[in-house]
């Protein structure tokens, strides 16, 4: 699969394909070299199944929302995991109208979806939550996995990057 990076929202996009290492990725993030490889991606992702690890339930209409809709009319699947509820409390009152909104939004892109609730600033890079994400590459088997960028501002989206990092 190819791994798309979503600076942060609506910045730009850029990849790297699996088998990469940790290393590598690292030196490839903290250079300018980035942007010369980056994908056009204004006409969607050139993939049929697609998995977006948004941290936060507005992440994924705001950081590649338009990617999806085009991937949609194209016919693409896509799946959307939500690593928190966007809210400190996951059982709260804010992250039931967030996720409810999330689950709203995804129904009317005809994408799938799981919420995770993961605490706000708790998203963990244990071997429980490493499991969790490869049974999820594993039952979507995406050809194409777009996440935040791993030296966004916030903590959210840099753990959810580190997370896939941690697991592949």
């Amino acid at each position: 699969f190819c791994v798309y990076g979503m600076l942060t929202h609506l910045r730009a996009f850029f990849y790297w394909f699996r088998g990469t290492s940790a290393r590598a990725v690292r030196q490839l993030v903290y250079t300018d070299a980035v942007a010369p490889r980056a994908p056009d991606v204004r006409d969607g992702v050139a993939a049929d199944r697609i998995l977006v690890l948004a941290p936060h339930p507005d992440d994924d209409t705001l950081g590649c929302g338009g990617v999806l809709l085009r991937a949609r009319q194209r016919g693409a699947a896509v799946h959307i995991v939500y690593c928190t509820s966007g809210a400190v409390d996951p059982q709260g009152d804010i992250a039931r109208v967030r996720e409810r909104e999330a689950v709203a939004v995804a129904g009317a892109l005809g994408a799938t979806h799981e919420c995770w609730r993961y605490p706000t600033r708790g998203i963990p890079l244990d071997a429980g939550a490493t499991d969790r994400l490869r049974a999820v590459v594993a039952r979507v088997r995406p050809q194409a996995i777009i996440l935040p960028f791993v030296a966004d501002d916030h903590p959210d989206h840099r753990q959810t990057a580190l997370l896939f990092a941690a697991s592949y």
